[in-house]
């Protein structure tokens, strides 16, 4: 997954038509690509393009669990999101998308240390089940947490 979006896309707050449509067996069909800046695109792979784009913030609760970009072009001063790899068909069944992320754009002061969550999204749209604290994580020494399910 590259560490941003790809140039020239912005993010897009509106569901996919066929959100509603999905099967049981759809989850073959789309690919989530999360975004260290927090940016998710929806991939039809039937149809072989992005089909949607958002970003986490819009989609992580009040206050948003994901930080939003302080300003256009604006890059944070370490991820804002790491999805957590799914090791099997049936993690994928569950339809749900796990993700490390933190509310803090930038370090505060000399802090070398944010505060990460893991979150749980449920599939297709995105919506926020649940929050875990996972503590504070040196990101100046490429400390960030990266959690992958056993």
């Amino acid at each position: 997954i590259p560490n941003t979006a790809p140039p020239g896309i912005a993010p897009e707050s509106a569901e996919s038509p066929t959100d509603s449509a999905l099967d049981s067996q759809s989850y073959y069909r789309y690919l989530y690509a999360v975004y260290c800046n927090g940016v998710v695109d929806r991939i039809d792979l039937e149809q072989r393009k992005k089909v949607a784009s958002f970003h986490l913030a819009e989609r992580s609760g009040t206050p948003a669990a994901v930080a939003a970009e302080s300003s256009p072009g604006a890059r944070p001063d370490s991820c804002l999101a790491r999805p957590v790899s799914q090791q099997n068909t049936s993690e994928v069944a569950t339809r749900r998308a796990y993700v490390v992320a933190t509310d803090q754009f930038y370090r505060v002061g000399d802090e070398s240390k944010k505060r990460y969550q893991l979150l749980t999204f449920l599939l297709p749209k995105w919506q926020l089940e649940k929050a875990v604290d996972l503590g504070l994580f040196d990101v100046l020494n490429s400390t960030p947490p990266r959690v992958v399910s056993d």
